[in-house]
């Protein structure tokens, strides 16, 4: 029994691996270790949504710095969006650096909910650099929860609101 390709990107599932490449690991960490004199530093992730056997994974195959643009609403990035998705991209999520695990704020929120609009499967990837100075294991992955999709109304857009 094999789900179609489109069903797996329109179909929210749960994720059984999140798979970051060596290759893309590396290019992350250099730019969030480059950028940390800066507030925070963020970038897209690129990758694809693999079923092996009776497993989803996620693998994460590209990291690419971000552009740097302006902080705007969710409504404004929204509206942005059409033509963004024209590029037909295979971004997957985001990633960000932050300092003593405080990368929840709203405009990373904001970058959360338009991955999502763009793929139902869509991670952050959190780099903290205290925790990587230390030794610690400096990197977490997080997506929205089911609740979080049905209180934001992110099926429908009609309903979202500033």
């Amino acid at each position: 029994m094999t789900e179609n390709k489109e069903e797996l990107v329109q179909t929210r599932v749960v994720l059984d691996k999140v798979v970051l490449d060596t290759p893309a690991m590396l290019n992350m960490i250099k730019h969030c270790q480059e950028g940390s004199q800066q507030k925070a530093v963020r970038g897209r992730v690129m990758g694809v949504l693999k079923q092996e056997l009776s497993e989803k994974n996620l693998l994460i195959m590209e990291t690419l710095p971000d552009s740097g643009k302006k902080d705007t609403t969710l409504k404004q990035m929204l509206a942005a969006e059409p033509e963004k998705a024209e590029e037909g991209s295979n971004e997957i999520g985001l990633y960000i650096s932050c300092e003593l695990g405080l990368a929840f704020t709203e405009y990373n929120l904001i970058q959360m909910i338009l991955s999502y609009r763009n793929f139902r499967n869509s991670v952050m990837i959190v780099y903290d650099i205290n925790k990587s100075a230390v030794g610690l294991n400096p990197l977490a992955c997080y997506r929205l929860s089911d609740v979080a999709i049905d209180t934001l109304f992110l099926n429908d857009l009609a309903k979202i609101t500033d």
